[in-house]
Parts: C-alpha cells; sequence; structure tokens
C-alpha cells in the first residue's frame, strides 16, 4: 500500500513517521518510514536501515526498512525511483 500511495520525489521528504503515514510523494526516507509505522501499528518489529547503494558508477545515501519475523531480519525495500 505504501507503494502504491506515495510517488517518487527527491524533493518532497518527510521527516517523521506521522508526516510519512500522510505522504503522497518522498524520498526513499518517506517510504521506510511509512512502511515501518504501518509495520509496526500491526506489531511487525521493524528498524530504518541507513547505508549506501550502488547507482550507476557511485554510492549514494539510501534508507530502507528491515522487518524481524522472530527468527531473523528481513530487508524490505518499498522505494522505487523512477
Amino acid at each position: 500500500s505504501v507503494r502504491a500511495r506515495i510517488r517518487p520525489d527527491l524533493g518532497a521528504a518527510p521527516t517523521d513517521a506521522r508526516a510519512a503515514i500522510d505522504a503522497t510523494a518522498g524520498d526513499c526516507t518517506t517510504y521506510a518510514l511509512a512502511y515501518a509505522a504501518l509495520a509496526r501499528a500491526r506489531g511487525i518489529p521493524t528498524r530504518i536501515v541507513t547505508g549506501l547503494r550502488v547507482d550507476g558508477d557511485r554510492l549514494v545515501r539510501h534508507r530502507w526498512a528491515v522487518s524481524g519475523t522472530g527468527r531473523a531480519w528481513i530487508a524490505v525495500e518499498v522505494f522505487l525511483p523512477s
């Protein structure tokens, strides 16, 4: 539901979970925060990760979520830049 509701826009970036839940546009942080808020509301332990991703021949800052299953943490990538 996060991917269907939020369109990629690197210029629109809510900085907290409450703003991300209502956002209709945003960057990887927006997507990660919105997903994490929804997952946590459903009782799924979820953390936000800040790291780097490869973009062509360079590394760029990126955020994504990891959700716990009780046995492992699974990376969840919601942001799909256009």
